[in-house]
């Protein structure tokens, strides 16, 4: 008894000297490593493939072995550890404590496939003139402990020296690099500072657990090539040449990176954190700066008139591609955490899918806000973009629940499908023009039921002569007569503009509009409101695309369209204001297949000469108020019902030309009037009041709603719908 009471007393003072130099943290920790498996038990992250080999503690040896660092040698004492000239290597398993400094040398791992080396750096400083300073070309797992309350540094020359057994895949090309398994933890920091290549490497699986982590790298900062899994600590990182986090390798099982209970600032030259496959994200304050930000990508216009961006948006496997916030091949999957992203390109994209459960994000992005090839869901969280060429992107876009507020140069949520298609556009087929025209997707063909095609557009005066396109003919045979051009303050008739000139002085021909499945038909409104027949003008129809609005609360505020998709567009919930452009050829709303809402509320102001409206399948009535003359920005608008009630209450941003509302308080019959002016009790929330008190003002129509689920209104009452104000 008294023989066997002694040995557990000498196995706890020795565990309790081997906790003592590791900063009282284990380098077999189980408690942490499980902790990091719970980030995503879903993929092949870096804690899943460790937890395993973690749990028995055992696998380090009992001695601790230290090492001390003395300026250009180093002093071993303990087992598995040699010294030659200022190369440490260390050739078995165990926990090996390093302090001191090296000013010129590194620290090697070679020991067994399977074994497993803690590094607990205690106040350590290592400089590695012609390779890494922390070089593990063999080992199971390396643990990097950084011990409570220390400092500890580690970086690297410019030029690499390469041996002959090393291969240009396998040659170390970070300050820290793991050919295996790495885990960093402790509650000291780690200062990193990569000055030829990257900064840390883990060819296998990162798993970054705690402590204070800095890295500057010429290229990557840190690497976990099959996964890197992050699940606390705080970590900085800057380049001015390659990626923040990123997990690489192209394997369907592999290449992800999950994040979790972490402090993260990037400030990089190109993708802010990258997976080739999925990115988890469940909670953490991450903030990240790409391309030195939003403000350095600019957008132009081409000569005709289209804004085209200046970032390459065609594939993300280009390297002018690679200035995205957070960017995956795979599915993105945020469920919480604060976000402060200003990135050259999107803030946030997928090739995938990207589903929003939760957090709290604060976007600039030179292109995009949030962009996901196939589809987006925002089902809670605030998404605010305070800057973007367009808000949100993806072919189908639903939202459930959350706070979305847009700021855009271009649509503010717009559904397109395939890869990114920001800056440029096609014309869609229920546009409503200036003067009396629109593109009536309901009517693709002429009487006789032959496809119409579109006009021959007219030439400029460069020794071309400009003919006026030749009209279809009616269901009489006799051809009908064009609409008449606007007229001047003279009362000269207007010459249509002349198309611009290429850089040779050619004249450019306008682009081909891309066609709908059904192809669209122009047609223009005569004074009783019945529609003439005008030659087709096709749309850019795509029959997967969908924005479907259940729930949230939407503000945009967009120089192109406030809500556009290429399919349909169903609101069935949720609160959606628009400050709509002012820019002609653009909408509060914009849609090429059906737009039905029969829930929430819908309001908006923009310009009038280019009005969608919702299809007769919807369940609430929309009302269009037309203004006889443009409305400064910042007029109070009104609506009440016949008892004096405020159905809404709106300040818009820009000046506007028509005020929309689809709600569930309008109803056929009843009557309604608008007010200019005046004021509302509370604070407007992008000019939109959400209380029904309002008073003063100037009456601007009183009306009774029709029983179609569209009643546009002006001045005079009811009235049909002919183009800009």
């Amino acid at each position: 008894m008294k023989k066997t009471f002694g040995r557990k007393i000498t196995a706890l003072l020795l565990c309790a000297m081997i906790l003592s130099a590791a900063g009282m943290s284990g380098c077999g920790n189980a408690e942490s490593e499980s902790s990091a498996a719970s980030v995503s038990s879903h993929q092949n992250s870096a804690s899943d493939t460790s937890s395993d080999k973690d749990d028995d503690t055992s696998k380090a040896e009992t001695a601790d072995t230290k090492i001390e660092l003395t300026g250009e040698s180093a002093k071993v004492t303990g087992s598995g550890a040699s010294v030659e000239g200022g190369t440490i290597t260390i050739s078995s398993a165990g926990t090996y404590t390093v302090s001191g400094k090296l000013n010129k040398g590194n620290i090697v791992i070679e020991a067994g496939k399977d074994d497993e080396v803690c590094l607990v750096l205690s106040g350590a400083e290592i400089y590695s003139e012609d390779t890494a300073a922390v070089y593990a070309s063999k080992c199971g797992k390396t643990i990097i402990m950084l011990a409570d309350n220390t400092e500890n540094v580690l970086s690297d020359g410019k030029d690499y020296v390469k041996t002959e057994e090393e291969s240009d895949d396998d040659s170390p090309n970070a300050a820290v690099y793991v050919k295996d398994d790495l885990t960093i933890r402790g509650n000291g920091s780690l200062t990193v500072k990569a000055n030829a290549h990257n900064g840390i490497t883990s060819k296998d699986s990162l798993s970054i657990e705690s402590g204070s982590i800095s890295v500057t790298a010429v290229n990557h900062c840190i690497t976990g090539k099959d996964a890197l899994a992050v699940s606390g600590g705080e970590i900085s990182v800057s380049t001015d040449g390659g990626d923040g986090l990123r997990s690489t390798n192209t394997d369907d099982d592999k290449g992800s990176v999950t994040i979790e209970n972490a402090k993260i600032d990037i400030t990089c030259a190109k993708d802010g954190i990258q997976a080739e496959h999925n990115i988890t994200i469940g909670s953490g304050t991450i903030s990240i700066v790409t391309g030195g930000g939003s403000e350095n990508n600019k957008t132009v216009k081409n000569d005709m008139g289209f804004h085209m961006n200046n970032t390459d948006t065609d594939t993300d496997t280009t390297e002018s591609s690679n200035y995205k916030g957070i960017k995956a091949g795979g599915d993105i999957s945020i469920s919480g955490g604060t976000f402060t992203i200003d990135a050259y390109d999107d803030a946030v994209h997928s090739n995938s899918n990207i589903s929003i459960n939760g957090g709290s994000f604060t976007i600039k992005a030179g292109d995009d806000g949030v962009h996901a090839d196939s589809e987006l869901t925002i089902s809670n969280g605030t998404v605010k973009v305070e800057k973007s060429y367009e808000g949100l992107e993806a072919e189908v876009i639903n939202i459930t629940d959350g706070t979305i507020d847009i700021t855009a140069d271009d649509d503010g949520i717009n559904c397109a499908g395939g890869n990114d298609q920001s800056g440029f556009g096609g014309m869609d087929g229920n546009m409503q023009f200036a003067h009396g025209f629109r593109f009536d997707r309901n009517q693709s063909q002429s009487s006789d039921g032959q496809q119409m095609t579109p006009p021959e557009m007219p030439q400029s005066s460069g020794g071309q002569q400009m003919t006026p396109p030749e009209m279809p003919q009616g269901s009489d045979g006799q051809q009908m007569t064009p609409p008449e051009m606007p007229q001047g303050s003279g009362g000269q008739q207007m010459t249509p503009p002349e198309m611009p000139q290429g850089s040779g002085g050619q004249q450019m021909t306008p682009p081909e509009m891309p066609q709908s499945s059904g192809g669209q038909q122009m047609t223009e409104q005569s004074g009783n409101g019945q529609q003439n027949d005008q030659p087709q003008m096709p749309g850019n129809a795509d029959s997967n695309a969908a924005l479907n609005i259940s729930g949230g609360t939407i503000y945009v505020n967009a120089q192109g369209d406030g809500l556009d998709s290429n399919g349909a567009l169903n609101i069935t919930g949720g609160t959606i204001v628009v400050n709509g452009t002012t820019n002609g050829g653009n909408g509060i709303i914009d849609h090429d297949g059906s737009c039905t809402v029969s829930g929430g509320t819908l309001i908006g102001a923009g310009t009038s000469d280019m009005l969608e409206m919702p299809g007769d399948t919807s369940t609430l009535n929309t009302v269009a108020v037309l203004f006889d003359k443009s409305v400064s920005a910042d007029t109070f608008v009104y609506v009440t019902d016949s008892s004096g009630k405020v159905i809404a209450a709106m300040s818009p941003k820009k000046n506007y030309g028509c005020f929309i509302l689809s709600s569930k308080d309008l109803k056929a019959g009843e009557s309604y009037t608008v007010y200019t002016g005046g004021k509302a009790d509370g604070e407007a929330v992008n000019g939109y009041y959400s209380g029904n008190s309002a008073s003063g003002g100037t009456k601007y129509v009183t009306f009774t709603l029709s029983e179609n689920k569209v009643t546009y209104v002006d001045s005079s009452g009811i009235t049909q719908y002919r183009g800009m104000r």
